[in-house]
């Protein structure tokens, strides 16, 4: 099972023996996250970002899950105040964000459990056996293997050269 995360849409590809048996797709995708970060920052925060500026926050500080080993330093955003349009500095923690995107997480999680169940028991059990693959932009989001493994159960892991990178 190979889940990517893209930009746009979020697909799930059942694999077996080269053959493609599946492909089922959701619009919680990186996008969403972005979204999710800007109206966040907008609500809480009192200050405009865009989707550059949600970018470098997910890179410096993006978590799936509240409890990291090697958490990062909270990230100082630079960006004005909605309503007089001057200049604050707000340092934003993984944790901030880790709830910022939880409802959404949380769907997509849900979204591959709904898949995962869907599919006859051989199949399931050797998805069990090797485990579901991550890729795509979201797929390096600290914590997000980790947190679908911890909630399905199922061994999840996130094939990615790097994490997340600003653009």
């Amino acid at each position: 099972m190979v889940v990517n995360i893209g930009m746009y849409t979020t697909d799930i590809a059942l694999i077996s023996k080269g053959r493609l048996l599946s492909l089922r797709s959701t619009s919680t995708s990186y996008d969403t996250f972005l979204n999710d970060i800007i109206v966040y920052m907008s609500r809480m925060h009192n200050v405009r970002i865009d989707e550059s500026i949600a970018k470098q926050i997910l890179f410096a500080v993006g978590s799936a899950i509240s409890e990291l080993e090697n958490a990062p330093e909270p990230y100082i955003v630079l960006a004005p105040n909605r309503v007089t349009a001057l200049p604050m500095r707000i340092p934003v923690s993984y944790q901030e964000i880790s709830h910022c995107l939880s409802r959404n997480i949380e769907s997509l999680v849900r979204f591959i459990e709904r898949v995962y169940a869907s599919l006859p028991l051989e199949i399931q059990g050797a998805i069990f056996r090797r485990g579901i693959f991550l890729t795509g932009e979201g797929a390096c989001l600290r914590g997000l293997a980790k947190r679908i493994e911890s909630s399905l159960c199922i061994p999840c892991h996130a094939v990615c050269k790097k994490t997340l990178t600003p653009s």
